[in-house]
């Protein structure tokens, strides 16, 4: 059985393999920015949608409320 101008399954997981690496690299960054912020690792799931992901997360990440770390400060930067 021939593929005559398709794309066939190999063509399509070599070029599925590099996208998800690129992508795995750039979320887990996101989620530990999150939870370092206090909030839950699940909202990095929003840079998978298209586009409109990529504008939202940074957007949530820059104006939300950061909570105080519960240590003292000069153990944190010093």
């Amino acid at each position: 059985m021939t593929n005559e101008g398709g794309v066939g399954p190999g063509l399509v997981l070599v070029q599925l393999v590099p996208l998800m690496i690129i992508m795995l690299l750039v979320v887990v960054p996101f989620v530990r920015i999150l939870r370092r912020a206090g909030r839950s690792g699940w909202w990095a799931l929003l840079l998978f949608i298209p586009a409109l992901g990529w504008a939202i997360l940074p957007w949530v990440i820059a104006y939300m409320r950061w909570e105080r770390p519960p240590e003292p400060l000069e153990r944190v930067f010093g």
